[in-house]
């Protein structure tokens, strides 16, 4: 059991390595890493999609290498996902649902991933009333969710990651 609990401890010292090494790059260089996908030799996961605030790219990349490194059962999460409840529409951060390609669980669950930076989610009245909303709305429709804030996501992201996969598998097996 000692080998093992050495080799998730290392793994996930390599993880926060390159999420390190990621996070302490200008920003100005962050930014264009993000447009450009992320150059492999700096942080080597699998991210090929957009996402809409940095926030976001540092979840997915932990989620990515949370997965990677410790050789997870691999989880994809489709990102910007716009999301039809009767007349509204939404766009999510991250989804996850069965998918016969990518996705191969028997599962019915769909789950949302939100990553919630200040800026866009609680900085107004408005914007917290729209939220809520938005969540109840999703959720009457059969949605679960699992909203993460920007400080979180930031201070730890391999736990957020691993908070998310383990809720995810969770669901899977309760079917």
């Amino acid at each position: 059991m000692k080998r093992k609990d050495e080799t998730l401890e290392k793994s996930l010292k390599d993880c926060s390595w390159y999420l390190d090494e990621f996070l302490n790059l200008p920003k100005r260089v962050q930014e264009l890493l993000l447009v450009n996908n992320i150059r492999e030799d700096i942080i080597p996961c699998t991210i090929r999609e957009s996402v809409e605030s940095p926030i976001e790219q540092i979840f997915k990349t932990a989620f990515d290498l949370y997965m990677q490194l410790l050789n997870k059962e691999y989880i994809f999460l489709f990102s910007q996902v716009t999301i039809k409840v009767e007349k509204k529409k939404y766009i999510v951060d991250f989804y996850f649902e069965q998918d016969q390609y990518v996705n191969r669980f028997d599962t019915d669950k769909k789950i949302i991933i939100e990553c919630d930076g200040h800026e866009f989610h609680q900085k107004t009245k408005e914007q917290v009333k729209h939220d809520n909303e938005r969540e109840y709305d999703l959720k009457m429709a059969g949605y679960e969710i699992i909203r993460f804030s920007g400080s979180q996501i930031y201070n730890e992201p391999f736990k957020c990651a691993e908070d998310a996969y383990n809720y995810i598998m969770k669901s899977i097996k309760e079917g």
